[in-house]
């Protein structure tokens, strides 16, 4: 009996059968949404465009004139964007509001953190060479891993003691954002700093008690 070798054209949708029913390992997901985990919660994003109040606006208005504003002068039309992770009926949303613009700073931009002490939800806007972008627990235990391909990336994992991280090219840590902040020479920051990052002064008044 003669046995033939599989056409290639055949054996090509053979394989990518088999990755669809079973999966093939490779490269970790992109960050678009709507995604699931590895651990099974479901992170979802609705975006609007919401007229919103300019803080301060009013107070600073009836300041210099005296009278109440005008309609429409301090309210101001503004993208948001509402990020949302569930699972088994357990929620928790995040809110970013505009672009989300990172203070340069941080090498990182936290954009947004929320905990319902079950499920945790981290966006953040990474380096730009920044390959990977991940999520850890307390035991250094990677929770949710993407490549990043958006300017926002949305994390989740289960519990609340989560640090999203950036992972350059070679594998090394080039920013986190731990849950406490990070602690840089005393002093404690949101995430850790830019590489050329001009740390502000801060300049404290010390009164002598023999002036009183």
């Amino acid at each position: 009996m003669e046995v033939r070798n599989p056409r290639p054209g055949n054996l090509t949708a053979v394989v990518l059968l088999v990755c669809v029913l079973v999966g093939c390992a490779g490269s970790p997901a992109g960050s678009e949404l709507p995604r699931t985990t590895d651990q099974g919660i479901r992170i979802t994003v609705s975006e609007s465009d919401e007229v919103l109040p300019l803080a301060g606006c009013h107070t600073q208005w009836l300041l210099e004139n005296d009278e109440e504003p005008p309609p429409g002068t301090c309210e101001q039309t503004m993208t948001v964007r509402r990020y949302h992770a569930e699972r088994n009926g357990d929620a928790v949303e995040a809110t970013v509001l505009g672009d989300g613009n990172v203070d340069p700073l941080y090498s990182m931009g936290l954009l947004a953190r929320e905990s319902n002490e079950r499920i945790s939800i981290v966006v953040v806007t990474p380096p730009a060479d920044a390959e990977l972008v991940r999520l850890t627990d307390g035991a250094a235990e990677v929770v949710d891993e993407v490549a990043p391909s958006e300017g926002l990336v949305a994390l989740a994992g289960l519990g609340s003691d989560l640090s999203p991280q950036a992972i350059s090219a070679d594998g090394s840590v080039i920013a986190t954002c731990p849950p406490t902040g990070a602690l840089i020479e005393d002093v404690v920051f949101e995430c850790t700093l830019a590489p050329d990052a001009v740390v502000p002064v801060t300049t404290t008044l010390i009164t002598d008690a023999s002036d009183d």
